[in-house]
């Protein structure tokens, strides 16, 4: 019988690894953008979790903004 609570985690990568990614958003209010960004970058100690080996003790990683920019397309369409 087949024993399906052992698992093999293949593919990991190692401690230290950088992504980088875009993430584009339309009509926030300010609180709104505040509560986005609150939620993206956690205080210190804290990380998100991702992918599918968390219960294994994978997936911690660190958000950190590097760069925001907002138009202000009223003054932008004129």
């Amino acid at each position: 019988m087949k024993d399906d609570q052992n698992r093999t985690v293949h593919g990991a990568l190692k401690p230290g690894a950088h992504f980088s990614f875009t993430l584009e958003f339309e009509n926030l209010q300010p609180l709104e953008l505040g509560a986005l960004l609150f939620a993206l970058q956690l205080e210190e100690g804290l990380h998100h979790r991702l992918g599918y080996a968390k219960p294994l003790g994978f997936g911690s990683i660190k958000l950190t903004i590097e760069r925001l920019e907002t138009l202000d397309w009223a003054e932008r369409l004129k």
